[in-house]
């Protein structure tokens, strides 16, 4: 299973990473950060506002882990699903 995963340098996805990585699971990661903190070994400095539908083409699964903790950055949230 092929899976990507978005926002991938934060604590869940982090996890998630390791979990599919650990079941045999191809993985690769995007993050907006230069440096990846993952344990994937595909990583692409990416940041999820910046993802095309192109970018997520080929995945059995896409895994958000971008995470809005107050109220006023949600709207960022939706506005990234839809732009796929």
């Amino acid at each position: 299973m092929k899976i990507a995963v978005v926002a991938a340098n934060g604590r869940v996805s982090q996890k998630v990473i390791k979990e599919a990585l650990d079941r045999g699971f191809s993985v690769k990661a995007f993050g907006r950060d230069a440096e990846n903190k993952t344990a994937a070994t595909d990583y692409v400095q990416k940041d999820i506002m910046d993802l095309t539908k192109e970018d997520l083409t080929g995945f059995d699964a896409v895994v958000d882990g971008f995470g809005a903790w107050k109220d006023e950055d949600q709207p960022m949230h939706i506005k990234t699903s839809q732009h796929l």
